[in-house]
C-alpha cells in the first residue's frame, strides 16, 4: 500500500494539518529483497528490550495514527518491515520506506512528541549532514493524532556498538573509538551543537565506513555566551560515550585496555577544561580541540 506523506519545510510548520481518519491496521508487506541488498540488522540490536509489549505498543501506534492519509506533499512512500536500526527507543521505531523503487530509507516513528521537538530534531539532523556527520532528514511529518511524528532518512549500515562488539581486533576497536570521539569533538567546534545521547548506539557506519551520528532527537545548539552552560553540554555527550563503553567493558566486548585508557583521558579532559581559565568560548574550544586530538593521536600500543 503506498502511502503519500507530507513534506514540512522546518521554517514553516504549520500550527495544523488537514488530515483524514487515520489508516487503520495499514498492512506492512515484509520485502524479502532486505539480504539480498546485503544489509540484513543485526538482530542484538533490539537486545535491550526487557518487555516486547512496548514495542509492540509502538509498531501498533505508527501502523494506525502515524502514516498521513490526504495530499498535501509530493513524496509518496512504501513502508516495509519494521527494522532494528539503531538502538531501541522507548519512543520509537524504525520502518524500511522506499520511494520510485528505491529502498535505502528508514522511517523514524516517535510515538511520544510534539511538533516542536520534530522539528528540532529535523533541523539538528540537517545542520549535522551539512558538516557531513549525519544522514539529512529527507522527509517528516506530525501523526494524525498530533501525539507522534516521523522523520524519513537514507539508511545506514551498522551501530558503533554492534560493531564493537563483532570486532575481536583491540586496534580496530581504538580505531572506531577515536573517530566517535572526533565526530563529538568536531560537532561541537566546527557545528555548534551537542548531541545529547552520544553513547555508542547512536553512532552508525555507512556501507563505505564513514561514521556518522543518528538520533538527534536530545540535540541542542551549544550556548555561544554562556561558558559554563557549554562546558556542562560536550560534559554530557563525552560522559554519554565513556559510559557506554565502559557496560561493553564489562560484558568482554571490548578491551579493559582501551576503557581504562579512555575513561582517565576523559576524566583529565574534562577537569582541566572546567578548571582552568576558559573565559572565553574561543578558549574553550580550543582546549577541547588540542585534549581530543592529543587522545585520538595515542597508538593502540601506547595504551
Amino acid at each position: 500500500m503506498a502511502v503519500t506523506q507530507s513534506v514540512v519545510p522546518e521554517e514553516s510548520w504549520p500550527s495544523s494539518l488537514p488530515y483524514l481518519s487515520p489508516l487503520k491496521n495499514l498492512p506492512l508487506p515484509v520485502r524479502t529483497g532486505t539480504q539480498d541488498r546485503g544489509r540484513k540488522p543485526p538482530s542484538d540490536l533490539f537486545s535491550d528490550y526487557e518487555d516486547d509489549e512496548d514495542l509492540h505498543k509502538s509498531s501498533k501506534y505508527c501502523k494506525t495514527s502515524c502514516f498521513p492519509t490526504t495530499k498535501i506533499g509530493v513524496n509518496t512512500w512504501k513502508l516495509g518491515k519494521e527494522i532494528p536500526v539503531g538502538e531501541p527507543s522507548a519512543f520509537g521505531i524504525v520502518f524500511e520506506a522506499c520511494r520510485d523503487q528505491n529502498c535505502d530509507y528508514v522511517l523514524k516513528c516517535m510515538s511520544k512528541t510534539t511538533k516542536h521537538q520534530i522539528k528540532n530534531e529535523v533541523k539538528m539532523m540537517n545542520l549535522c549532514a551539512a558538516a557531513g556527520m549525519c544522514m539529512p532528514a529527507t522527509d517528516s511529518w506530525i501523526c494524525d493524532d498530533k501525539k507522534g511524528g516521523a522523520i524519513i532518512m537514507p539508511l545506514l549500515d551498522i551501530t558503533l556498538k554492534t560493531k564493537l562488539k563483532t570486532t575481536p581486533d583491540g586496534s580496530k576497536q581504538w580505531d572506531m573509538i577515536k573517530e566517535a570521539l572526533l565526530l563529538i569533538r568536531d560537532l561541537h567546534i566546527n557545528v555548534g551543537i551537542r548531541h545529547g545521547d552520544s553513547h555508542a548506539g547512536n553512532f552508525m557506519f555507512t556501507k563505505r565506513g564513514e561514521l556518522m551520528f543518528i538520533d538527534m532527537g536530545q540535540s541542542k545548539m551549544l550556548s555561544t555566551q554562556d561558558v559554563d552552560a557549554r562546558f556542562k553540554d560536550i560534559s554530557r555527550d563525552y560522559n554519554k560515550l565513556r559510559t557506554s563503553l565502559m557496560h561493553l567493558m564489562q560484558r568482554g566486548k571490548i578491551s579493559s585496555k582501551i576503557y581504562d585508557f579512555l575513561n582517565e583521558k576523559i576524566s583529565d579532559v574534562l577537569h582541566q577544561i572546567k578548571t582552568e581559565n576558559n573565559s572565553t568560548i574561543s578558549s574553550l574550544n580550543n582546549l577541547e580541540g588540542s585534549a581530543i586530538g592529543d587522545i585520538t593521536s595515542t597508538p593502540y600500543s601506547d595504551l
